[in-house]
């Protein structure tokens, strides 16, 4: 288990005191996400070494079935954030590269993170990709377009999953982390899904972006087995927290209606 810090409690009042607002004007919660960052618990998860606070799967779990049960939109963009971190974590890179520098941005509240893995083309095998990253040196190109990237347009950066360069297989690819600055990103439109209306869930498109070679996550060619051993284990637990609050939440609506 990993080792931990005190972890502050959820800050519920103050996320619920904005969710009936960001689901009916469709916007991101960002009062949500400073509550949760004046916590300390954009950091979940994030080890002593990078000044977070520690935390494994029941405290991560735990925090986002609590934030599920009051709104939707904070939980699932606090979910993606945090398997982003986890992916993140299953190669920080030496202490003085790009990978350990956003770790402690994130323990300090001042980063958020998401994941850009699946593909137009590829339906709901976020693991296949449709298109390859092309070497120029020290840096790799990307020319791609994802779907559903939550917090699209809020996020500071990026986890991207790419066919790797030189290849065919959808299945041989690699991870980066990448700058949500760097020129040739665009957010293609706003989230118009129903429910969890402001998780900002937009498809992105990457043209022409250059990513160093430092930036991978991972091994070259490996960015697969990354995906099933360190991503999808949190993304199944981040995601089944979040329909257990939303799900809890509706049963004590439900039998509280009926009761009344």
């Amino acid at each position: 288990m990993a080792t931990m810090q005190t972890i502050a409690p959820v800050p519920v009042d103050e996320i619920e005191a904005h969710a009936e607002a960001v689901d009916r004007d469709r916007r991101f919660p960002t009062e949500g996400l400073d509550a949760l960052r004046r916590a300390g618990l954009l950091a979940l998860g994030v080890p002593a070494a990078y000044g977070g606070p520690g935390g494994g799967p029941h405290e991560v779990a735990a925090a986002i079935r609590s934030i599920g049960g009051i709104c939707g939109s904070t939980s699932m963009v606090y979910a993606m954030h945090l398997v982003a971190v986890q992916t993140l974590l299953a190669d920080p890179g030496p202490d003085d590269g790009p990978k350990a520098e956003v770790l402690r941005a994130i323990a300090t509240g001042e980063h958020l993170t998401t994941l850009a893995f699946s593909a137009r083309g590829s339906r709901s095998h976020f693991w296949a990709q449709t298109a390859h990253a092309v070497r120029d040196g020290d840096e790799v190109v990307i020319d791609d377009l994802k779907t559903w990237v939550t917090s699209a347009a809020e996020a500071d950066s990026y986890v991207v999953a790419i066919g790797s360069p030189g290849v065919e297989s959808p299945l041989q690819t690699d991870l980066y982390l990448v700058d949500a600055r760097s020129a040739g990103i665009t957010v293609l439109q706003p989230f118009e899904g129903l429910g969890m209306c402001g998780n900002g869930s937009s498809p992105v498109s990457f043209s022409g972006v250059r990513v160093p070679a430092s930036h991978r996550v991972g091994k070259a060619r490996e960015g697969y087995r990354t995906m099933m051993a360190a991503t999808l284990p949190w993304f199944v637990l981040a995601c089944g927290a979040c329909c257990v609050g939303l799900s809890g939440r509706a049963l004590a609506l439900a039998i509280e209606h009926a009761g009344g």
